[in-house]
C-alpha cells in the first residue's frame, strides 16, 4: 500500500505553480511503503484502540503487489520533499474525522 498526506500533495502543486517547468507530469508520494499490517497498526495505535486484527484470506483481484511512486523527477525539477509521515497524517485525518461526527 501507499499513502502520501493531502498536505504533501498541495505542497507539491504550489511547488510545481513556482518552478520554472512546463507541460511535465511529477509522481508525488513520501517514499514510504507500509504493508497492510503495519497500516493497521499505525491506525489502532493514532487513534488509542484496542482493537484486535481479524485475518482473512488474501484478495486475489488486485495483484498488484508494490506501488511506491518515484519522485526523483519532483524532487529535481520542483525541488519537492514530502514532510508528513504516515502517523502524523493518519492522526490528522483521524481527528478530522472524529470532530465531524461531533457536528
Amino acid at each position: 500500500m501507499y499513502f502520501v498526506y493531502v498536505k504533501d500533495i498541495a505542497k507539491a502543486n504550489i511547488a510545481a505553480l513556482q518552478a520554472d517547468v512546463s507541460d511535465e507530469t511529477f509522481n508525488i508520494g513520501n517514499q514510504v511503503e507500509p504493508s497492510l499490517k503495519q497500516l493497521l497498526q499505525v491506525l489502532l495505535q493514532v487513534n488509542q484502540s484496542d482493537l484486535k486484527p481479524e485475518h482473512r484470506e488474501e484478495n486475489t483481484i488486485n495483484q498488484v503487489s508494490r506501488r511506491l511512486a518515484d519522485i526523483t523527477a519532483a524532487k529535481q525539477k520542483i525541488d519537492f520533499t514530502p514532510t508528513v509521515p504516515l502517523a502524523q497524517g493518519l492522526a490528522e485525518l483521524s481527528q478530522w474525522y472524529f470532530e465531524k461526527q461531533k457536528k
